[in-house]
């Protein structure tokens, strides 16, 4: 069977997610793998014949596309590369993305050109605070970022540029949904980005340990709908143990789970909780504090702030180490945790693991939960945005909509082939369960935004081991209302 076929056909199944939306159950999505497997060939002739963008053919006669983006950083890239690798290298996900380059450069006679900058934040206020309209043309930031631009009135609303079609199979529904504010839509994403893929909030969990314990499945878990935070809790508290038996739990022992500061907002995502959800005229109000949410945090606190079950980057064990991220790895892969709390990037750290692990979504509150839900951090997801500075718009539309159609035939496919099957999972269930975790993915504008402080609380409470939402919500309530209604009345004035 050819490469590009599997590859297609892989794509095939993620963009028959993302048309469906949210609407999938995970018994929705196990039905369709079962199903696509029996004619690969013409599964994959049906990718290819998706229909193109609704866009003009144009020669813009080899000018740049400028796209400005985050650097390399300190340590981990995160896929700084998505937008322009230096060449054809070799590696698959990095040839993707020059293909892709290639045949929208050939297409639209332009040139596109990635402009890496350590603070792109400030480069981009800077320059359009200049007015200077030849330094980028369009930009892939963070979500902080991108939010932090658009309160400014440095961006330009998307939803009014003619040739952008965010119905379309490559661009993220939820992204749409999520981040809009009102009728306007500065910042969306979609298969543009791999980077977005990685920022997906997941469990691995260790097959040795599974079996071991003898516990149930998690696999069979999730396709039956029993993956619960019940579960969640009986599971992590059947394994750990004083390995050492000093009496003391470190990084030396046993855990049910491994986390750091986010992990219980991803539980509390996945249990279909929002910090922020949308009215009739899609203006986001404060929905924190419903009942639901304030049962799942009491079940969550209860657990996950109990350091005999738990281990938290922010325990002072930790601190001896250089690298944080990398001792905690160490516990995962040296069997001693049964659940790892982590973003799709952190799976490649995973690779050399002796022993087998799966991929696993974030429980939900209950069985009668219909399905599952994945937080995307905004730390690590890029955003597309226009500044005001671009003086051809329609142009960017037409290069981002191609861009991202090429995406979804070729990046999209890539990376779940290589990234995920090919090199870092090592079941086929783990690809089943990759697609309900990249088809069920959501924003919470409330985390970005962080009105009043309520964004961060649920991950500062985690950090302090604390468990008194109630009143801690209500010492800030009042501001962060104040700071919706205020954020809520800018967009209104925006252009």
């Amino acid at each position: 069977m050819k490469l590009t076929a599997i590859l297609l056909l892989l794509a095939m199944l993620f963009a028959a997610i993302v048309l469906a939306g949210c609407s999938n159950t995970a018994d929705d999505v196990k039905q369709t793998d079962t199903t696509a497997g029996d004619d690969v060939e013409n599964r994959a002739e049906t990718v290819a014949a998706v229909k193109r963008p609704n866009v003009p053919e144009e020669n813009f006669n080899g000018a740049e596309f400028v796209i400005l983006t985050r650097g390399f950083g300190v340590e981990d890239p995160w896929g700084v590369m998505e937008v322009s690798p230096e060449s054809d290298g070799g590696e698959i996900l990095n040839d993707s993305v020059y293909e892709r380059n290639r045949m929208v450069e050939e297409r639209c006679n332009v040139t596109i050109k990635q402009l890496m900058n350590d603070t792109p934040l400030t480069l981009a206020q800077r320059t359009i605070q200049s007015q200077d309209p030849d330094v980028f043309d369009a930009a892939w930031p963070d979500l902080f970022s991108a939010t932090t631009l658009a309160q400014a009135n440095m961006l330009i609303n998307l939803n009014s540029v003619k040739y952008f079609d965010f119905t379309r199979e490559w661009w993220d529904q939820s992204s749409i949904r999520d981040l809009s504010i009102g009728d306007k839509q500065y910042i969306v994403t979609g298969d543009f980005s791999y980077r977005t893929f990685n920022a997906s909030w997941i469990y691995a969990f260790n097959k040795n340990l599974v079996e071991k314990m003898a516990l149930d499945s998690p696999y069979d878990l999730v396709n039956g709908g029993k993956w619960t935070i019940d579960k969640f809790v009986e599971m992590v508290k059947s394994v750990s143990d004083d390995v050492d038996g000093n009496g003391i739990m470190d990084e030396n022992d046993r855990f049910g789970l491994i986390t750091e500061d986010s992990g219980i907002f991803g539980m509390y995502i996945g249990a279909e909780n929002f910090v922020v959800s949308k009215d009739k005229d899609n203006y986001p109000m404060i929905t924190i504090n419903t009942e639901r949410g304030i049962t799942t945090l009491e079940k969550l606190f209860a657990v996950m702030n109990d350091r005999n079950f738990v281990t938290h980057t922010a325990e002072a064990y930790f601190r001896k180490y250089p690298e944080i991220w990398g001792a905690l790895v160490n516990i995962f892969t040296d069997d001693r945790a049964l659940l790892y709390s982590i973003v799709m990037y952190t799976v490649k750290k995973l690779r050399d693991m002796e022993s087998d692990f799966g991929l696993i979504p974030m429980p939900k509150y209950d069985e009668r939960q219909d399905k599952y839900y994945t937080w995307t951090s905004p730390w690590i997801s890029s955003a597309l945005i226009l500044p005001v500075t671009n003086l051809e718009p329609e142009r960017a539309a037409i290069l981002m909509e191609e861009m991202s159609y090429q995406s979804m035939i070729t990046v999209r496919p890539a990376y779940y082939d290589v990234s995920l099957e090919g090199k870092y999972t090592r079941d086929t269930e783990s690809v089943e369960m990759l697609n309900i975790i990249l088809g069920n993915r959501v924003y919470d504008l409330g985390m970005i935004y962080d009105w009043g402080g309520v964004g961060m609380l649920i991950n500062s409470m985690s950090n302090a081991k604390a468990d008194n939402f109630s009143s801690r919500y209500e010492s800030i309530a009042e501001r962060a209302q104040t700071a919706l209604e205020k954020t809520i009345d800018e967009y209104k004035s925006l252009n």
